[in-house]
């Protein structure tokens, strides 16, 4: 049936249940004849069940605020660079049904099926799209020796100059994408990486999409001349040290 059909059986229906509202037993067979809908349908809104379109779906595991909560979890992640993937979206719901659990076993848990029905509820922005990871070549080339021995320097540099965390900056050509190591499908209002890059709204994050994909001197120049701006650095400023982590 389409919805406009649908939307003209429900509302014979209301008129013939306005027609009948004042009375103890009413014959449904009849007005079903008067009316032209189905019998079934004039007993189940009689005796108070709701259509179709206004009973919530059977899948529906998170209430409504809860489902509020997570699709704002996932435009925050949108919004500086991380789309989540749909095993992140699970954890999430997961979490908050266990947060919000107070009855007496185990916390419900989201189904095999859950995950892909709670998506086609999301805006219709929202589409998934595949993220590529880093280089297969670029990853095989990188020696765990060295890795950890870089990580090692790292940490002697800042216990060595006292570098406080929120002295320390990441300059990197991408975002990180920690623990993935395969394509992996995400769940993006963005699916164009430069448009998503220019939605990001965090003070934290400063991001110039380059034409070719790779930097230029001019980001990199802008880059350095506004965080030394915004933090005050230069000839006259005296104590403390800051790291630059330039990939």
């Amino acid at each position: 049936m389409t919805p406009k059909l649908y939307k003209e059986e429900e509302e014979l229906i209301a008129k013939a249940l306005s027609a009948c509202q004042h009375e103890i037993k009413p014959n449904f067979s009849k007005l079903s004849r008067e009316y032209g809908v189905s019998r079934k349908k004039l007993s189940r809104r009689w005796h108070g069940l709701p259509s179709r379109s206004t009973r919530p779906p059977t899948r529906r595991l998170l209430s409504l605020d809860q489902e509020k909560a997570l699709i704002l979890w996932i435009e925050y992640l949108d919004n500086i660079g991380a789309p989540p993937t749909n095993q992140q979206i699970e954890e999430s719901a997961n979490y908050l049904l266990g947060k919000d659990f107070s009855g007496p076993g185990e916390a419900p848990r989201a189904g095999k099926n859950w995950v892909h029905d709670f998506i086609k509820r999301l805006p219709k922005q929202y589409v998934r799209i595949v993220q590529k990871p880093q280089e297969k070549e670029r990853t095989v080339a990188e020696h765990y020796g060295e890795v950890e021995r870089w990580f090692i320097d790292l940490e002697l540099a800042i216990q060595q100059y006292k570098i406080r965390p929120q002295n320390l900056w990441n300059f990197d050509e991408t975002g990180f994408i920690v623990g993935q190591g395969k394509d992996e499908v995400v769940v993006t209002a963005y699916p164009k990486t430069s448009k998503r890059y220019r939605h990001i709204k965090d003070d934290d994050w400063l991001v110039a999409p380059a034409s070719n994909g790779f930097i230029t001197d001019e980001i990199a120049f802008k880059w350095l001349h506004t965080l030394t701006t915004s933090l005050g650095l230069g000839p006259s400023r005296i104590g403390g040290y800051f790291l630059w982590i330039i990939i």
